[in-house]
This record gives structure tokens, C-alpha cells and sequence, in this order.
């Protein structure tokens, strides 16, 4: 089945690699999750200057799920609300375009299968983010 008739629940389901990453994060100790979300940070860090000029997409049709999104952080129901850095960098790859989550999508790929050859459940051992 085409990606573009497939229906996700979660927008970021759509990316195989952030979603694996987020699904075992998810599953982890909240000492673990602070860890990978610096890394997942990381990630994020070369694309900032993406995320600063994003801000010219009001009035554009992702304003509305872009708004719909920070609505559900301020209320801080979703596991990812209770880690300020984890919410911070979902919230900023709303601001995206499609072919640069998919660069991203790839890195978290590398992070996920670092976390599973190193075990994921030491991941504040720094060898599983190590090259």
C-alpha cells in the first residue's frame, strides 16, 4: 500500500525510525528517557536554523496541526510532556518540511540500532552513543 493512503494515528508514524526511537523511549526509565532526549537533541541541533526560519508558516494549512500539536503540550497528557527536552524537540520537528524528517528519520535509525546493540536499558552508559 502507497505511504500517502496508509493512516497513522501519530503524525510521526509516518517516519519508521523516529517512531521506533520514540515507542522504546517511551518504554524506558525517565533517567533513561532525559539521556536519549539529549541525543535525540543532538540530532536536531544542525537543523536549527530551519526550525528559526519556520516561523514564517503562519497561515499555511500546517498552521493548524502545528497549533493542535502545542495545544496537547501545554497540557502535558502525552508520556514525551514530562521531559521538557524530549517535548521541546517533538515540538520543533512539527516545523519541518517532509524530505528533512526523513534526514532525520535516517539518524534516529543509527541512534535506535546504537541503543540495541549496546542495550538500550544502560543508555546512559556513554558507550551507546559513541561512533
Amino acid at each position: 500500500m502507497p505511504e500517502s493512503s496508509q493512516q497513522f494515528s501519530r503524525w510521526y508514524e509516518k517516519y519508521y525510525h523516529i517512531h521506533q526511537f520514540l515507542e522504546l523511549s517511551e518504554s524506558l526509565a525517565p533517567t533513561v528517557q532525559r539521556q536519549l532526549a539529549h541525543q535525540f537533541g543532538i540530532i536536531l541541533e544542525e537543523y536549527r536554523p530551519l526550525f528559526e526560519q519556520a516561523e514564517t508558516l503562519a497561515g499555511n494549512e500546517e498552521s493548524a496541526k502545528i497549533f493542535d500539536h502545542l495545544k496537547l503540550s501545554l497540557k502535558k497528557n502525552r508520556w514525551y510532556d514530562k521531559i521538557s527536552e524530549f517535548r521541546t524537540n517533538i515540538d520543533l520537528l512539527l516545523f519541518l518540511p517532509d524530505e528533512t524528517l526523513r534526514e532525520i528519520d535516517e539518524k534516529c535509525g543509527v541512534l535506535f540500532y546504537k541503543l540495541k546493540l549496546h542495550g538500550y536499558r544502560n543508555a546512559q552508559d556513554s558507550k551507546a552513543f559513541s561512533n
